[in-house]
């Protein structure tokens, strides 16, 4: 097998100028020419996925060789990797795990993978799908400290991070130079554990009980109601008036006036005895009877206030009364329907996590079973979700179905390699699929080469 890098590939690709071929034909002849070197072909989970998907790319990297650039996300993944493998390796050796030791471990090997695989002028990229290595460092640590806190206490790790290979025969046991080969991230008693980083969750369709809706709705009515009504308004309105400072009475006012107009007679400059005297009677008396109506209207207004504020307190202990008692009884009933739901959601989600990493699991116990002779039953997925609120989700299912169908498929896949090695050309074994996202990386470069090509031939016209 002849090994090429992704610049490489496109380098050789772009310097070809045969208007009767595509890159894509010539790339189906390199493939056929690769017969010669050829001497070994590894079977993994991602590969045997892919090559049931988009033949030609499984073709392009397993046949000619060809490795595509990693990306930010790998760096993501090696670095979240890294972290489980210390957590898991110190449990299986009966060590005491530090989370921040746990991280810089798990950092330092992230390092080394960004300034590996990131192309320098990635990493200086403004682009938001190339973020520094500090943004990863962030986001990392909020994943980990989820997995860390919540799913680390509850494994029970008997192998850490462990690659296995399997050389298949045939009927003779002549070795076939098909290699079938994974890595786990760690095994349990009967289950095979693989980590995913992503930021697209695992959902099957989203289910809905009409019942459990219902009651919600009557919950968030209630909780609505629980609020300020206009009638509760005006009763604090009431207690905010009660407490306002009390205009003065006539009273007030004529009294006040009679001890000004006494004054002024104190302060005249000869005022007689007799003057004097009856000016002195009509203050004190006035002041006495200031102070008394004084006295009165603000026992009066401590009375308002009082019925005010009993008046409002009845009001609100009365509303939420009635209300908590139907809303205590909600939540009741809205529990027990809630966690039904979930379960059943959790459940059809785990069908497609099955679904898309069941056959990788599935060939992790085949190997395990084929070298070790341990059975497997179980496949788990623990997957870091990156989205703006991160979270860790795990699926667990049975992978026994899917370890028959991976014998099945490996049969057909030793087949189909043996009909490309016996001279079946490769453009009828191994079609190209544009509609999916597997491989799109070597469908974009030829699609840009094709383009580049047809802009050229426009120019020299």
């Amino acid at each position: 097998m002849i090994n090429f890098s992704q610049d490489s590939l496109i380098d050789i690709l772009s310097g070809l100028s045969n208007q009767d071929k595509t890159p894509q034909d010539v790339l189906y002849e390199m493939i056929d020419e690769t017969r010669d070197y050829y001497q070994e072909v590894v079977l993994t989970g991602s590969t045997i996925n892919s090559l049931s998907i988009n033949p030609f790319f499984w073709a392009t990297k397993a046949l000619l060789g060809v490795s595509f650039n990693s990306n930010i996300n790998m760096v993501f993944g090696d670095i979240c990797h890294s972290f489980v493998q210390f957590c898991n390796q110190n449990k299986l050796d009966d060590r005491p795990t530090d989370f921040k030791e746990g991280l810089l471990f798990a950092i330092k090997k992230g390092r080394i993978s960004y300034y590996k695989n990131i192309p320098i002028e990635k990493r200086l990229s403004t682009n938001k799908d190339y973020k520094s290595l500090f943004a990863i460092y962030k986001e990392v640590k909020v994943i980990c400290s989820l997995f860390f806190k919540n799913i680390h206490p509850t494994t029970s790790p008997i192998s850490v991070e462990k690659r296995l290979k399997y050389q298949l025969v045939d009927e003779t046991d002549r070795p076939l130079n098909i290699l079938l080969s994974g890595q786990y991230d760690w095994m349990e008693e009967g289950i095979m554990v693989d980590l995913k980083t992503s930021r697209f969750n695992i959902m099957s369709e989203t289910l809905v009980d009409e019942t459990l809706e219902e009651y919600k709705d009557e919950l968030k009515a209630l909780q609505k109601k629980m609020a300020k009504d206009d009638k509760e308004k005006q009763l604090e309105q009431n207690v905010k008036d009660a407490n306002l400072k009390p205009s003065k009475t006539e009273l007030q006012e004529s009294l006040e006036f009679q001890i000004k107009e006494s004054n002024k007679i104190l302060k005249l400059k000869r005022p007689t005895d007799e003057e004097k005297a009856q000016a002195q009677e009509i203050i004190d008396s006035c002041e006495k009877q200031l102070d008394d109506e004084f006295k009165r209207i603000a026992t009066e207004q401590q009375s308002a206030i009082f019925t005010a504020e009993v008046q409002l307190k009845a009001y609100v202990s009365s509303k939420e009364a009635q209300a908590q008692r139907r809303i205590e009884k909600l939540e009741l009933i809205i529990q027990p329907l809630q966690e039904d739901l979930e379960r059943r959601q959790h459940f059809n989600d785990s069908k497609i996590a099955k679904k898309k990493h069941g056959k990788q699991l599935a060939l992790y116990a085949l190997l395990e079973m084929l070298i070790n002779g341990r059975k497997i039953t179980t496949g788990r997925v623990v997957l870091f979700l990156r989205n703006k609120i991160p979270r860790v989700r795990v699926f667990e299912f049975n992978i026994e179905d899917e370890m028959k169908r991976l014998i099945g498929e490996i049969s057909d896949i030793v087949e189909l390699i043996n009909l490309w090695r016996s001279g079946t050309p490769s453009r009828i074994l191994f079609r190209a699929n544009h509609d999916t996202y597997i491989g799109s990386e070597l469908m974009n470069i030829l699609e840009a080469i094709e383009a580049s090509e047809d802009s050229e031939e426009e120019f020299v016209a």
